[in-house]
């Protein structure tokens, strides 16, 4: 199973990376890629096969979260993708519906506890973290 993460905040994708090879330890048959950029997300993720996208929406040098959505999505409607952003989604409801109507399975609120990103992933792809 082929993962990507889409972040442009350096601090968060560092974070990321470290996180998440140990949740690669306890899925082997899983590939977790890093982009900074939606535009490369998006042609990785034509050419490829992907299962799951966590993408953040305010990509601040690319196309946004919410557009390269509902690109990848038209080109292939099975991709689970998250959709993640730092900001109160309580506060800005129209983000989380704007997200779900471009075609995306869940919108969250980032940062999350490392394990919280684990449960939402093992939810959707039916896999098991062991902590």
């Amino acid at each position: 199973m082929n993962i990507v993460i889409v972040e442009d905040d350096d601090s968060l994708m560092a974070l990321y990376i470290n996180a998440f090879n140990k949740y690669i330890e306890s899925n082997k048959d899983l590939s977790i890629l890093y982009f900074q950029s939606t535009i490369s997300a998006i042609k990785f993720c034509r050419d490829n096969s992907v299962d799951l996208i966590l993408m953040d929406i305010g990509m601040h040098h690319d196309i946004d979260g919410i557009e390269a959505t509902k690109i990848i999505k038209n080109n292939n409607k099975n991709i689970k993708i998250i959709l993640m952003t730092a900001y109160k989604l309580d506060c800005l409801p129209n983000i989380k519906k704007e997200g779900i109507e471009s075609g995306a399975d869940l919108v969250i609120e980032k940062p999350l506890k490392i394990s919280e990103y684990f449960k939402i992933i093992d939810g959707i792809l039916k896999l098991k973290y062991n902590e």
